[in-house]
């Protein structure tokens, strides 16, 4: 029922967009109703009334292409980031905002978006940063998943360690000495370990490299989500300035990510493999 429905205000006073809030208007079925703060629309009509005579210039056509490989919710984000992005400073116009709003609640899939912006300036700024906006709502989205993946991986890693019978008296060498030279992260996974397999007095003695892969990979891994989380979350809510300067900055960390997924597959698969060669 659209009574229903939440709502997505963006632009009001300590408003700030979050990967989630990317994530769920893009996604969900159906979408937040999106909505704009008055006070941030009053700032874009006073900024544009406020200008002297001389600055006046006639309204700019922009079209703006959506690329063909984004898929259907990869470009709701990218236009959902636009709108943001023009209330954060990208322009002056309040129609352009009016015009994105009225696309995102329609739901149309379209492959252009055509803008009326103020004034040349920002209809350039506006075109530059068009590439790099879609860039960064497709980290967020990543962000999201990653960060949802982060809150079930080592419960998860727990089951199949119970299943090896594994002894947990080794998550006991990965302690926060307090001096900081110890990794707090692999610590806090090991912490996590002995609490989820609290009770257990399994003796089954595994290779060494299985027995420091869990703190390990799954402490590299919480600590680079967290890292990517924070960097994406502060581009996120930044003024578009440079082109290409927010996917530039976030490349790296995802990269880093990306390995780290990598390695916590890998280990994941080498102790299903040995569960199942153990009930074998």
């Amino acid at each position: 029922m659209a009574g229903e429905r939440r709502v997505l205000t963006l632009g009001g006073k300590g408003f700030s967009l979050s990967s989630a809030s990317v994530f769920e208007f893009s996604t969900a079925s159906p979408p937040p109703l999106l909505k704009i703060d008055p006070s941030a629309l009053a700032r874009l009509s006073s900024s544009s009334s406020g200008r002297k005579p001389d600055q006046q210039s006639s309204p700019v056509k922009l079209q703006l292409s959506v690329s063909d490989f984004l898929i259907a919710e990869e470009a709701r984000a990218s236009i959902l980031l636009l709108l943001y992005k023009l209330l954060l400073g990208g322009s002056s116009s309040s129609t352009a905002a009016s015009q994105l709003l009225d696309i995102l609640n329609n739901g149309s899939q379209t492959l252009t978006i055509d803008l009326d912006v103020d004034r040349k300036e920002d209809a350039d700024l506006l075109k530059q940063c068009w590439p790099d906006t879609t860039l960064l709502a497709i980290f967020a989205l990543l962000d999201y998943t990653a960060t949802s993946l982060a809150t079930v991986f080592d419960a998860v890693a727990a089951l199949s360690w119970s299943a090896l019978k594994a002894d947990t008296s080794t998550f006991n060498l990965f302690t926060d000495s307090g001096d900081g030279l110890s990794d707090k992260d692999r610590a806090s996974v090991a912490k996590d370990f002995k609490d989820l397999l609290n009770g257990s007095k399994m003796k089954n003695d595994l290779q060494s490299e299985q027995v420091f892969d869990i703190p390990r990979i799954h402490g590299r891994l919480r600590s680079v989500s967290k890292s990517v989380h924070s960097s994406t979350r502060i581009e996120l809510n930044s003024t578009p300035l440079v082109q290409g300067t927010a996917s530039k900055n976030l490349a790296s960390l995802f990269s880093s990510l990306a390995l780290s997924l990598q390695d916590l597959g890998e280990s994941s698969w080498l102790r299903a493999k040995n569960i199942l060669e153990g009930l074998a």
